[in-house]
């Protein structure tokens, strides 16, 4: 349901988190030792509000965890390092990039061994993608769920090149006045909060449980589906675009009577044998 520009960032970002792991760990972990844990790793949520709620919302994220250098030095050096490694990206061999995308592709596409986990992720595709196929105003639908989605992801890695690459990683590292960015600073014990930081006005800044809990309740209650119909019109829209729905529909009221007559004739059968 994504559109082309939607699936080419998609691809771009989750091959940009691939490529940048080991070269992050290796200098934030090995070179400045900057904590035990290094890792840095692809996520992918949704959007709720004005965009579809099938629209992605890729992201890199890198995670560190030290005893050595306060939080705010160690978001800087995490900076630092992104910001220079849009230089390998410019001298990587095209041959490199190409196995990297191979090998992300590969991944996607691996059979999965357990039968649990593939029908939690089909499911998983179902409970993501239903609300917009099943909408009664919508032209989607069933037909439509991409339960083929990580070869469709596979296939786009393997069209990428280097400008396409260089291009999404602009936007999502060098572009500071573009790019959206969540930054989180936990303290301990080694460095602990000293001061809060002076408030900005595009920014809310909470430094204890309560304050956090009073801003939750400040905000608009989360409700993904406010936008669509209520289950029993999206059941009726679709039963009516699919035929094999009212068959079933009507084989399922069609047993209930048949149970309910059995049931009365039983009923009457044992009260003329007591009497």
């Amino acid at each position: 349901l994504s559109s082309k520009e939607t699936l080419k960032r998609s691809a771009c970002v989750r091959l940009i988190s691939k490529m940048i792991r080991e070269p992050c760990f290796n200098e934030l972990r090995t070179k400045q030792q900057l904590g035990y844990i290094v890792s840095s790793f692809y996520d992918m949520s949704y959007s709720t509000n004005a965009t579809p709620l099938t629209t992605s919302i890729d992201s890199l994220t890198v995670y560190v965890l030290s005893r050595k250098v306060e939080p705010k030095d160690v978001a800087a050096r995490i900076d630092d390092f992104l910001l220079n490694f849009r230089s390998k990206l410019e001298d990587m061999p095209s041959t490199e990039i190409q196995d990297y995308a191979e090998s992300l592709a590969k991944e996607l596409t691996k059979p999965i061994r357990k039968l649990g986990t593939e029908a939690n992720n089909q499911f998983g595709k179902i409970r993501r993608y239903a609300p917009e196929t099943l909408y009664a105003d919508n032209e989607s639908s069933l037909e439509d769920i991409p339960f083929d989605n990580a070869e469709v992801v596979a296939a786009a890695l393997r069209k990428l090149d280097r400008n396409m690459i260089l291009d999404v990683y602009d936007s999502l590292i060098m572009k500071k006045e573009s790019r959206s960015r969540i930054l989180t600073h936990v303290y301990g014990r080694t460095f602990p909060l000293k001061e809060a930081p002076p408030p900005a006005p595009s920014k809310v800044y909470v430094t204890s449980m309560d304050e956090l809990m009073e801003k939750r309740k400040s905000l608009i209650a989360y409700e993904p589906h406010s936008n669509y119909q209520r289950t029993g019109t999206r059941l009726l829209g679709l039963m009516g675009r699919h035929r094999t729905l009212q068959y079933a529909a009507a084989a399922a009221a069609i047993v209930g009577v048949v149970g309910v007559v059995l049931f009365k004739g039983r009923n009457d059968e044992r009260k003329q044998t007591k009497i």
